[in-house]
């Protein structure tokens, strides 16, 4: 092998690694887009579901803050992140017949994912939401833009929820579980779940197999493993 050929082959190789690393070394970032809703109203909401479904089983920190245990995955059924960010920037609960008898309060969570990647926090992610029943006190949801065929959920949400989970991890080292919205069912027999109406349920397929799947296998091999509800 001559000089040349020799150098051709070093640089290539240098390429591939430098790919390789950049790849399992992926940053993000968390933009603030703010939900602007009247808050006065919203922490009175907050308290009002806290005890139409939990009452004296749970209390929150000031009566609306909670202490995150559980990360819930979701994904919108909506084609933009402008049109699922609308749904949640209300402060009461519109449409929805199917958990309007759980109450007033809109839903909501702190972080929404874009089919980009790109990760926006709605608000504090210690202010409890309206995002998975009989969870809601100690769960922080992320949202993925998509879900529907029209707009199917990405390899880059993938990767942008496993840096976002591995984020809420180290700032919160007491959260032990992480589901689908789809899985929640599974938790109604373990002390986590909380839910003082029997028929206060719905069936769920968010945020789909693969998609956990994949952020199940990614989260492994970064050492970073959560009890499910199984």
């Amino acid at each position: 092998m001559n000089a040349m050929k020799f150098f051709i082959y070093l640089l290539i190789f240098f390429l591939f690694v430098s790919c390789t690393m950049s790849l399992y070394a992926e940053t993000h970032q968390i933009i603030q887009k703010s939900i602007s809703i009247d808050w006065s109203m919203r922490k009175k909401l907050i308290r009002e579901y806290k005890d139409l479904h939990y009452g004296n089983k749970v209390s929150l920190e000031k009566g609306f803050l909670m202490n995150p245990t559980v990360i819930v995955v979701h994904a919108t059924a909506t084609k933009t992140m402008q049109g699922a960010y609308n749904i949640f920037n209300r402060t009461t609960l519109r449409g929805r017949p199917d958990i309007q008898m759980g109450g007033r309060m809109n839903v909501s969570v702190p972080y929404l994912v874009d089919r980009d990647g790109t990760i926006y926090q709605l608000h504090d992610d210690r202010i409890m939401g309206r995002q998975c029943i009989g969870l809601n006190y100690c769960s922080i949801g992320i949202e993925n833009v998509g879900g529907i065929p029209q707009a199917p959920v990405t390899k880059e949400q993938v990767a942008a929820n496993v840096w976002l989970i591995a984020h809420l991890k180290k700032k919160y080292p007491q959260i032990t579980y992480m589901i689908a919205h789809s899985e929640y069912r599974r938790c109604e027999k373990l002390p986590i779940f909380i839910e003082k109406m029997s028929s206060y349920r719905t069936k769920k397929v968010d945020p789909g197999d693969w998609f956990m799947i994949a952020l199940r296998a990614r989260l492994k091999k970064k050492k970073l493993d959560f009890l499910s509800c199984n």
